[in-house]
């Protein structure tokens, strides 16, 4: 699916791009991106990573990461539970939100 000459997996993922943008115009959020990078690590050890859809930067300085979830995969599932218990602990500024059909 393509939304503002971008792709994205899913018809679900571009419609969350356009509502996105229009928070944006409504000033409701500060900015966002897509596909934004998380290293997973434990006792300094890589073990993956995870991106996740969208990250919204919002006006109060807090960030929350999005993943538009059509269908749950095992994988999916392994490493949201790494970022629940690895990186949002450590990183309190930070939420996680699924969207999903």
């Amino acid at each position: 699916q393509t939304y503002e000459a971008f792709s994205y997996a899913s018809k679900l993922e571009a419609e969350y791009a356009r509502d996105l943008d229009l928070r944006l115009k409504a000033k409701d959020i500060k900015s966002w991106d897509r596909q934004f990078k998380v290293s997973l690590d434990i006792n300094d050890r890589h073990i993956t990573n995870y991106y996740v859809d969208f990250i919204i930067y919002h006006n109060d300085g807090s960030k929350e990461l999005i993943e538009c979830k059509g269908m749950e995969t095992a994988v999916w599932q392994l490493k949201r539970t790494l970022l629940e218990a690895i990186f949002l602990p450590a990183n309190p500024d930070f939420t996680y939100t699924v969207v999903k059909r």
